[in-house]
């Protein structure tokens, strides 16, 4: 719950490096709970926003978790 809220309050600050920070680990949470549908779609947000602020490593991140979903699929 912290970590949504802090999602939600970074959002309307414009924080996209946080947005995505946030929604890598909201993604990693759901693939432990075998949560797919709920990780891909922490993992396309966290594409979108760590497109806009241009961080290339958290990108790359998120694709592997997105290799990562498949694969458990």
């Amino acid at each position: 719950p912290y970590l949504i809220k802090a999602s939600t309050l970074a959002k309307k600050l414009e924080l996209n490096d946080l947005i995505a920070s946030s929604d890598f680990f909201l993604a990693q949470t759901y693939i432990g709970q075998n949560n797919y549908k709920q990780a891909e779609k922490s993992i396309r947000e966290g594409i979108k926003y760590a497109s806009i602020s241009r961080n290339n490593k958290l990108s790359k991140d998120f694709e592997g978790l997105k290799a990562q979903v498949e694969r458990k699929r």
